[in-house]
């Protein structure tokens, strides 16, 4: 049976384990499957982030960006999104794009993160 066949059988948290399982073994299209499955209905910022790592993996850059984005949107305060996106952005070869996102993600950091014994002096 194809995972995009079984995934019917599986609640979201169950796709996430199994895609994670199916990356780990280096099984990246079925673990998009999995990825894509669990993400049907409202976003979840990890498997959003695990699905970016997958098409990353995959070297579909564009589409890697574009959950990259809607991660930095619909989650704007969370740091990894900004740091995902930038790295997919450097590896499509667009560095003054990817620090611009790196600097809007620092941004977000609380300032006694930034200024203090935080996140970037660590």
């Amino acid at each position: 049976m194809a995972p995009t066949d079984q995934a019917q059988n599986y609640s979201r948290a169950q796709l996430k384990q199994k895609g994670i399982q199916l990356y780990r073994e280096k099984k990246y299209e079925d673990a998009l499957a999995m990825f894509d499955a669990a993400l049907i209905g409202e976003p979840i910022l990890d498997i959003l982030d695990n699905r970016a790592a997958t098409l990353t993996r995959l070297r579909r850059f564009d589409l890697a960006l574009k959950d990259g984005r809607d991660m930095c949107k619909i989650f704007p305060d969370n740091v990894g999104a900004y740091v995902r996106t930038g790295r997919i952005l450097e590896l499509m070869h667009k560095d003054d794009v990817a620090l611009k996102i790196y600097q809007r993600g620092i941004h977000r950091l609380p300032q006694d993160k930034v200024h203090g014994q935080g996140v970037l002096l660590t």
